[in-house]
């Protein structure tokens, strides 16, 4: 069994509020928020959202093997670690059915993309010190880590970056697929065909879903900034037309079935004229969209996020 390299990696993305740690929501009383004063209210539109995608570097303890898409497992092991530091958090984190406010990565080995793919779709356990236990070595966030899935934002910053960005008049915009994904057409209940999952990254998976996701973790001053149906329509019009992809169907196997999905690039053209913006709408659509192509990097796209799947990136050019 080779020995294991120093400092296996676990890419970790999460969210958090900057305020307290899941503050109580004023709506969770059943009324409406309260606004008694103007400081108040420039209270609430100060906090911002950050937003960190940070590094574990882990050692094994003991020699043992591992199921090559760790995603559920590692999934499974954050909350373990939340728990012990910040039980009250990782309740928050856990209960019921609802989006979780973090997502994970799979376990990242020392070895070629290929051998990982072809180990994921065979289900072939590799080898690692240990099974169980791991040494939390050091976590990294600076953004110039050379794995590239490193750094930190916030909100305003994005609609800053957006704001002030300049478009061709057909823009491109290429997006890596990382770890495998698939759309969860499941709550489609009106289609008589059934459910399943879609293993393209058309326009109106990827963007509408982003959109959904700025819409619950923006702060309520920022949520109108991206516009779901206009995006919607503006897609519908095909004003977003997929160029060129290096796509391939994929699987990888959970601890209880095997998930379909797919992995690659591919490359969107964000096509003008655009609106001009106003107060009401200060970004146009096409910097909307590039606005949420750069919080996928943090959030993820489509199914499962939270456990490995679906770890997304909008690529330079």
């Amino acid at each position: 069994m080779p020995e294991a390299p120093t400092g296996r990696r676990l890419w970790l993305q999460f969210l958090r509020k900057e305020s307290a740690a899941f503050p109580p929501n004023p709506r969770d009383s059943g009324g409406s928020p309260r606004r008694d004063s103007m400081e108040e209210a420039s209270t609430d539109i100060a906090q911002s959202t950050k937003l960190y995608a940070l590094l574990l570097k882990l050692r094994p303890l003991e020699r043992g093997t591992i199921m090559p898409f760790s995603g559920e497992l590692v999934h499974g092991a954050w909350l373990n670690w939340l728990r012990e530091t910040a039980p009250d958090v990782a309740d928050r984190l856990h209960e019921g059915n609802k989006r979780r406010l973090f997502t994970c990565s799979n376990l990242q080995f020392p070895y070629t993309s290929e051998r990982i793919m072809q180990a994921q779709r065979e289900n072939v356990h590799l080898p690692l010190d240990p099974q169980k236990s791991f040494l939390l070595e050091e976590v990294i966030s600076h953004p110039d880590d050379p794995s590239g899935w490193t750094g930190f934002t916030t909100c305003e910053t994005l609609v800053e970056q957006a704001r002030t960005r300049r478009l061709l008049p057909a823009q491109p915009l290429e997006m890596e697929f990382a770890s495998i994904t698939a759309f969860n057409r499941i709550h489609h209940s009106s289609r008589p065909y059934g459910n399943h999952y879609a293993r393209l990254p058309l326009p109106s998976y990827v963007f509408a879903g982003l959109a959904s996701r700025w819409q619950e973790i923006a702060p309520p001053a920022l949520t109108h900034v991206v516009q779901l149906q206009r995006i919607e329509a503006y897609i519908e019009a095909q004003g977003v037309i997929i160029d060129d992809y290096q796509l391939q169907t994929h699987s990888a196997h959970f601890a209880q079935h095997t998930q379909p999905g797919f992995v690659g690039t591919c490359r969107y053209l964000l096509r003008g004229p655009d609106a001009p913006p106003t107060a009401e709408q200060p970004l146009t659509l096409r910097q909307q969209i590039l606005l949420l192509s750069w919080l996928a990097f943090y959030t993820g796209v489509g199914y499962k996020p939270a456990m490995g799947m679906g770890q997304t990136r909008a690529l330079p050019g």
